[in-house]
Parts: C-alpha cells; sequence; structure tokens
C-alpha cells in the first residue's frame, strides 16, 4: 500500500483475503447454495407465519381507511388491498429467497433473528395497542 492508501499492483486487501471474499469470484462465497439446519427452517416458517400475521392486519388496515392507517412508508397511509397483497407477497418470497442465498450460517441468522423480532414487535403492538384484527 501507498502513503495514500492505495493497493500497488498485486496487493490484496487484508480483510478480503481474512474474510474468504475473493474479487475474482464476487460475492460467490456470500450468497451460495448451503443446505439449512432444522433449526434455520423452523425460523423460516415462524417469520413466514408472523409475515402472514402482519399482511392479514394490515389488509384490515386497508379495508377500513376511515379508522385506520398504515405506518409503512412504502404503503403509504391508505394503501389497496391489492398494494398490500403484491407488498407481502414480494417481501415474503424476497426475504425466503435471500434467505436461501445466504452461505455464512451466521449471516443467515443474523438476518432471520432480527426480522422475526420486527415482526414479533409489531403484529402484537397492532392487535393490544390498536386492536386491529387480521382478515383475509
Amino acid at each position: 500500500m501507498d502513503d495514500f492508501g492505495y493497493f500497488q499492483k498485486g496487493e490484496i486487501d487484508p480483510f478480503i483475503e481474512k474474510s474468504n471474499i475473493s474479487p475474482s469470484k464476487g460475492l460467490k462465497n456470500l450468497f451460495n447454495e448451503r443446505k439449512w439446519t432444522e433449526e434455520e427452517k423452523n425460523k423460516e416458517l415462524l417469520y413466514l407465519l408472523l409475515h402472514g400475521l402482519d399482511w392479514a392486519q394490515t389488509r384490515t388496515i386497508a379495508k377500513n381507511p376511515n379508522k385506520y392507517s398504515e405506518i409503512n412508508p412504502i404503503l403509504g397511509r391508505h394503501p389497496s388491498t391489492g398494494r398490500v397483497n403484491n407488498y407481502f407477497l414480494a417481501t415474503g418470497l424476497g426475504h425466503l429467497g435471500l434467505n436461501d442465498m445466504l452461505n455464512y450460517p451466521q449471516y443467515r441468522k443474523w438476518f432471520q433473528n432480527s426480522t422475526i423480532g420486527l415482526e414479533a414487535l409489531i403484529t402484537p403492538r397492532n392487535k393490544f395497542k390498536f386492536g386491529i384484527g387480521a382478515t383475509f
């Protein structure tokens, strides 16, 4: 590395070298096919169940615009049920797809735990604080 922090030809960044991410392979090591453990399968199922409950609650919000308003900025304050369906279908499939691509167990664990935690905070709050039921 020179005085300005630039690598000379043939030098490799020590972070990349230690992380097993090869510049020639791109993100292949980060996103790769890896079998799911039973714990990971159960966590994904739990997430999808909570996601489905959130979906149903958000449909209730969409069907009752005079009573409730949505706080998700992507959906807007009064989304249509079609917009809600498209959003939750896309984010559910996206969650499953990204989880499937994550190769390192610690990344998958972090991603699953954080998204389960988020859904576990939102759905009871909707029900017990605002009285929002779940309808399909």
